[in-house]
């Protein structure tokens, strides 16, 4: 299943990124690969390269968007902090 891609045509980090947290969402960290991206995002594998050194590199770039998503979700909850 291909998503849909930055207004240029051409994938951002986002775009893979996003794609990382659905598959792992479906079939857990376990699932997370290269072949497996490339397919739900209906690109090559050097697609996947041109925008990371390697999955080392990709699995940062999950985990430091996972971080900030759950930071602003945090941030959210400070500002509420006047109901309780």
């Amino acid at each position: 299943m291909a998503t849909g891609r930055a207004g240029s045509g051409r994938l951002s980090v986002d775009d893979w990124i996003q794609a990382g947290f659905a598959i792992v969402a479906d079939g857990g960290i376990e699932s997370l690969r290269i072949d497996r991206l490339c397919s739900r995002l209906g690109v090559t594998k050097g697609s996947f390269y041109w925008h990371f050194k390697d999955m080392a590199s990709y699995r940062a770039a999950l985990v430091e968007s996972w971080a900030e998503l759950r930071d602003r979700d945090r941030s959210h909850f400070g500002d509420l902090a006047h109901l309780a």
